[in-house]
């Protein structure tokens, strides 16, 4: 009887043991196959991910964003009906008579062409002064605004600008750009597989680095678009031999005044401060002035 209780003790463990090697063969399976499938889905999008520009990359355009599983025909993407994309800025160096007239004409041409001052700086003083104002006008007033500075009166010493075409740097943003959305795209799916935290946290952190490359091309072609639709001139002032000596004749008597009245308070506090220093040095100057006195009277007393 002893030995059947036996015998069923050991049928007994030896099932629950059974039982459990069966589940964790059955787990370790499991496991494993979503590991395979997961490893195989992210290195199918390594090309979006390692052949896709770095924040450094992209800035420098070194490299076509192609991968292996994404052909070009894929983006949809048509250059030959894209609109040219032409960057325009110059640049115009005036010698006038009267900078603050020739300053207010150019602000007048500019708000003609629906522009703004983007930068106005001043320098020198006297003969020496000059003006240099840098305006912002859209792309399609440039030549216009260019012709009208250049007529003012005045010489011209200088006039230049010119035109970029970065339409294709513009497409190779664009194109790189539907490239690391569609990366996105898919590694958000893979996301939503992932059973467990290692798994979450490498997809995470691959989804991360493309949304931040993401950022930097959208950054790069906001810009652009702005070069493209604004153009800049820069506009340099100074004076000529004739505005120099108008301004050397002009007689300003409130100047006149205010300079007199300034070397006036100069003076004031000039003798202020010698009192001043005469009073503190007044022990050192006193003493031994009276010891010398002391000194000459007792010799008066003496000769008589």
């Amino acid at each position: 009887m002893a030995l059947s209780d036996k015998k069923k003790k050991i049928i007994i463990i030896s099932s629950v043991v059974g039982f459990v090697l069966v589940g964790l063969v059955g787990i370790y399976l499991r496991f494993y196959s979503s590991r395979s499938y997961l490893t195989k889905s992210v290195e199918d999008l390594d090309y979006s991910i390692g052949t896709s520009p770095t924040y450094e990359q992209s800035y420098g355009y070194p490299e076509e964003a192609t991968g292996r599983g994404m052909e070009l025909d894929s983006l949809n993407y048509d250059e030959a009906n894209m609109e040219s994309k032409i960057r325009k800025s110059g640049s115009i160096n005036l010698t006038v008579e009267s900078l603050e007239e020739a300053n207010d004409e150019v602000l007048d041409i500019l708000d003609n062409y629906n522009g703004s001052v983007v930068s106005s700086n001043e320098s020198g003083v006297g003969n020496n002064k000059s003006i240099s104002i840098t305006l912002k006008v859209p792309v399609k007033y440039f030549e216009n605004l260019f012709e009208e500075v250049k007529d003012i009166e005045g010489k011209v010493d200088y006039a230049s600008y010119y035109t970029d075409d970065v339409t294709q740097e513009y497409t190779d943003l664009q194109s790189r750009l539907k490239n690391l959305k569609a990366t996105e795209t898919q590694l958000v799916k893979i996301l939503e597989t992932a059973d467990t935290v290692e798994d979450t946290l490498a997809v995470f952190n691959q989804l991360s680095s493309t949304r931040s490359q993401i950022e930097v091309l959208e950054g790069q072609i906001k810009y652009l678009d702005n070069q493209v639709d604004y153009s800049y001139l820069t506009v340099n002032l100074s004076l000529s031999d004739v505005g120099k000596e108008v301004k050397d004749e002009k007689w300003e008597p409130f100047g006149v005044v205010k300079s007199a009245f300034s070397a006036l308070v100069d003076f004031s506090i000039g003798i202020v401060d010698l009192l001043i220093w005469v009073i503190v040095f007044s022990p050192v100057i006193l003493i031994p002035l009276a010891i010398v006195l002391l000194i000459i009277k007792k010799r008066k007393k003496g000769k008589k």
